[in-house]
């Protein structure tokens, strides 16, 4: 069992194919990984990727299907083809990340493997002095303003609007097509590419 939150590197030393912990239906089965954590090999559990054909309700992945989202997941630790079969073979010895998240039940603590590939990660806060020194070196010296945790940002910048991308740039890649400058205030008229 993990004793702690976070996202830690930790070898596989076991996969198998298993019933389905959660879902219903006849077919759906998980795909079990066991993580021990890096370094420190008392800290130790079962991830479980369920193949069902179960929406996401809520998150990130809302309206994907629990399959999809296992083998997104698998994908990003490195899972090549479509066989099964071969996840010992891929996964036994292997480190990857994984994310481990604190969940309550019965007035007790869990601390279970949420995530596989770091999904999920918990962003690392910046210290003020951190803060004033990347904006400095972004915006120029004299830009940071604030000596504390409260006014940490920029002092008296106008931010600049980048130059419109050629229109022939923008014809071969619909991802730099820009929004006339008149109308990017207007934001019921942004239509993305996508």
């Amino acid at each position: 069992m993990f004793k702690e939150e976070g996202t830690f590197m930790a070898v596989v030393d076991d996969a198998k194919l298993a019933t389905s912990r959660f879902a219903k239906g006849p077919n759906e089965y998980d795909v079990c990984l066991h993580v021990v954590r890096a370094d420190d090999s008392s800290q130790m559990d079962w991830w479980r990727g369920e193949l069902s054909d179960e929406p996401i309700q809520t998150g990130i992945y809302a309206g994907m299907l629990r399959k999809e989202v296992t083998l997104l997941a698998l994908r990003k630790t490195g899972f090549e083809g479509s066989d099964f079969s071969a996840l010992r073979d891929q996964y036994v010895g292997k480190k990857i990340p994984i994310t481990v998240r604190a969940s309550e039940k019965d007035g007790r603590t869990y601390y279970n493997v949420k995530y596989i590939g770091g999904g999920g990660d918990v962003p690392e806060e910046l210290s003020a002095e951190e803060v004033r020194r990347r904006t400095a070196i972004l915006f120029g010296p004299g830009s940071a303003k604030g000596n504390g945790s409260a006014g940490i940002g920029l002092a008296d910048h106008e931010p600049q609007r980048s130059a419109p991308v050629q229109e022939k740039e923008a014809a071969s890649n619909p991802f730099l097509t820009r929004v006339p400058m008149a109308k990017q205030d207007a934001a019921a008229d942004v239509k993305l590419p996508f």
